[in-house]
């Protein structure tokens, strides 16, 4: 991504375009921001806490000092997720980290839609105090939803832990969507859903499956012309995927 979004939002407004990118993660905020940005958030790893960098200011606007003082992070912890049947997929309980310290907010919390609610939460926060979308430039706020990253790397796309995430992202979007309507108009936002990239099965699901077990068949004992196609179209997919 050589350009970024918002520092390309030069044109002459753009002295009074507000830009705001935050995730969980440091890099998935920086980057959406580009240079310009007015701010960029994300969590301290540990406690779940919010901060910045001084690149942006030197401290935290008092609002989001407030946010954090308020420790709503607490609330999600030593909770059961549970799916539409009443199952529990994860448990955010205390435990002990993999370096064997205790684990940590983003370790525990953050492959769960708890995470993705406290993101709009703060979402929410940021978009009352810093009155985006009262201004007659186009405000830019780019919230990255880190849970389904983390989430998908650890258990691949078609699981059942990955089908209810989708299933309380879309409560939980219909609630923030909700909140903009009521505090800046819908007919005010545009609200676009990129999709940064996907997830290969686990390998253990992959080897089940027909389908991957001709592929590495092709790959392993396929003759030389059958192996060209076979790397043609891989290299096709792949052009065409990034490409969308």
């Amino acid at each position: 991504m050589p350009t970024r979004w918002a520092t390309n939002s030069s044109s002459p407004r753009r002295e009074n375009l507000k830009s705001f990118p935050f995730p969980l993660k440091d890099r998935a905020s920086i980057l959406p921001g580009g240079f310009s940005a007015d701010g960029a958030y994300w969590i301290d790893p540990k406690s779940g806490a919010w901060i910045t960098s001084t690149y942006y200011r030197p401290e935290l606007p008092k609002w989001a000092q407030d946010f954090n003082s308020s420790n709503r992070a607490a609330k999600y912890w030593d909770r059961d997720w549970k799916n539409a049947n009443g199952e529990t997929l994860r448990s955010t309980g205390h435990r002990k980290g993999k370096d064997g310290s205790d684990a940590g907010f983003y370790e525990v919390i953050g492959a769960t839609p708890f995470a993705n609610e406290y993101e709009l939460e703060f979402a929410k926060e940021l978009i009352l105090y810093e009155n985006l979308g009262a201004g007659q430039a186009t405000d830019l706020l780019a919230i990255s939803l880190s849970p389904n990253d983390i989430l998908g790397h650890q258990v691949g796309p078609d699981t059942p832990e990955m089908a209810a995430m989708a299933l309380a992202l879309d409560r939980e979007l219909a609630d923030f969507f909700s909140f903009v309507g009521h505090q800046v108009g819908l007919a005010n936002a545009w609200i676009a859903l990129p999709l940064t990239m996907g997830f290969l099965r686990s390998t253990r699901r992959r080897e089940e499956t027909p389908h991957s077990r001709r592929q590495s068949r092709l790959r392993q004992n396929g003759s030389a012309d059958q192996q060209r196609t076979y790397k043609e179209i891989l290299a096709h997919s792949r052009r065409h995927l990034y490409q969308a």
